[in-house]
Order: structure tokens, then sequence, then C-alpha cells
């Protein structure tokens, strides 16, 4: 029995979410890189994650950036949006694409990605904050 493995991804559009004069471009390539996904998902479900992912960070953002100049996002404030985007576009893709299997196996490794996605979803949240100068405070309840 032999078995197939793509050695490479398919090629993949330059700009996923064009930036607006603000927001910086976002491509497809650099969400694989950075977010450990690997090509064997669908590019229409990475797409759609992508996608979403952006227009909700545009929106949580929106009440900011209304009180700032229309200066393009740079530096360390450019990394931030792309980690709060990236970041909910992975917890959108976990959601979008659970593992469904009969095996307990699966049904845990199902389990582990609903914690990981709230992961990244808390990853989202803090770069957002980051990007806009909020505090933020850790509370470990014990």
């Amino acid at each position: 029995m032999s078995s197939f493995l793509p050695t490479s991804r398919p090629e993949l559009p330059p700009d996923v979410i064009d930036g607006d004069g603000f927001y910086p471009s976002l491509t497809v390539a650099d969400f694989y890189s950075r977010s450990g996904i690997t090509g064997s998902m669908p590019l229409d479900v990475v797409l759609e994650g992508l996608g979403t992912a952006t227009s909700d960070t545009r929106y949580a953002l929106a009440a900011w950036r209304a009180d700032r100049a229309d200066s393009p996002l740079s530096g360390d404030q450019a990394e931030d949006y792309r980690k709060a985007v990236f970041s909910r576009a992975r917890a959108l893709i976990l959601a979008l694409k659970p593992d469904y299997h009969t095996t307990k196996d699966a049904l845990d490794r199902a389990e582990a990605a609903a914690k990981t996605a709230q992961t990244y979803y808390r990853l989202a949240y803090e770069a957002q904050c980051r990007l806009m100068g909020i505090k933020s405070r850790r509370v470990r309840l014990v």
C-alpha cells in the first residue's frame, strides 16, 4: 500500500486582505508561516477564517481608529494587528473544522481543540488591547 503526501502547497493568492491605507495587507503565506496551520487545510476555509477575523478585528478597533489620525499602522502596532487577526482566524478555523470521529481519541482531540480555540481568542484580545494601549491584568484564582 502506498500513500501520497503532498510536499508543497497550492499556489496561494499574494494578498488576502488588502490594507486600506491604515491597516497593513495580510497574506495567506504569512498566515501559514505564523499559525502553523498546514497546507492540508482547504484554502477556502483559510480564506473564510481570515476574512471573518479581519472584519471582526476591524469592527472591534473601529472606535479606537476613529480617534486616531489616518497615518498607517507600522512597527509594533502593525505586528499587534497581524497577531490579533491571525490568532482570531486560527480560533475560527479550529471552530469551523473540528475533528469529527467516533473514537474516544478523536473526542479527546476535539475537546482539546475547543480549549485551544479559546486560547487563540484570548491571544487575539490581548493583541488588540496592546494595539489600543489598554493595560491588561491577569488574575489567577486559587
